[in-house]
């Protein structure tokens, strides 16, 4: 098992991957790292996500999800200041 940590910085009404794909499945813990505002994140499976199509993370929540090989998460947030979401990545091994 391999762990990998990440901190992204969205910026407006871009989508930005989150987690590459691997070829192992992966526990992934997604992190919205705003805790002075209530800035919103939403993640999805591919770069449409926007927000009606993603799962919404509100500031300072976590979300953990699970991928199966080939799958990735991207994020997005319409907030103009961006937002800050960091990312534990735990890829299994066979």
């Amino acid at each position: 098992m391999s762990i990998r940590t990440a901190q992204v910085a969205l910026v407006q009404d871009v989508p930005q991957v989150l987690t590459e794909r691997s070829v192992m499945p992966q526990t992934v813990h997604i992190h919205n790292h705003d805790h002075a505002t209530s800035r919103n994140l939403y993640v999805g499976g591919d770069e449409t996500v926007d927000e009606t199509t993603g799962h919404h993370i509100l500031a300072t929540q976590d979300m953990v999800f699970e991928l199966l090989p080939g799958e990735a998460l991207y994020g997005m947030t319409p907030d103009s200041s961006g937002c800050a979401v960091t990312v534990l990545q735990s890829i299994r091994e066979f």
